[in-house]
């Protein structure tokens, strides 16, 4: 049984629009792993003793940073999976940007005014943007026994 539909295969412009989509999808996946390595690097733990280990900023940042690296790994694993057009990689991706604009949200209304959160925010919108194109979605569509599209 094969993961990809054959229309999508012998369009050279639809197969350019995923390899796009795809290559910005490891972009953001990249960004993501960095940025939470970063924060994760940020992280001092104070000498002071047990009870401020648990403190709330540093249990923030640590939980943060993780947040980033886990939804990064699974972002990269996606825009693999959106390159090979398997059966649900468009839905999946989609997941992730709606998870990222729920945290970049999260963090706005907690206080957080960074940079990288809006930059975050917007990415996320034109990713969102450009994966409900005709030509991203139409690669995603399977044909029926009369030649027409439904969805999957």
């Amino acid at each position: 049984m094969r993961d990809n539909p054959p229309e999508a295969a012998g369009q050279p412009g639809r197969r350019l629009a995923i390899r796009v989509i795809s290559v910005l999808l490891m972009l953001q996946a990249l960004g993501l792993l960095g940025l939470g390595l970063y924060q994760g690097a940020q992280i001092e733990v104070p000498q002071t003793g047990a009870g401020s280990l648990f403190s709330f900023p540093l249990l923030e940042l640590f939980l943060l940073s993780g947040l980033f690296v886990a939804v990064g790994i699974f972002a990269a694993l996606n825009a693999v999976s959106f390159y090979r057009l398997q059966r649900g990689a468009w839905l999946r991706a989609m997941t992730v940007q709606g998870l990222l604009l729920l945290v970049c949200l999260g963090l706005y209304a907690g206080g957080r005014r960074a940079s990288d959160i809006y930059a975050i925010m917007l990415y996320c919108i034109i990713m969102v943007l450009y994966m409900n194109s005709e030509e991203i979605r139409l690669a995603f569509y399977r044909r029926d026994p009369m030649g027409d599209y439904r969805e999957p």
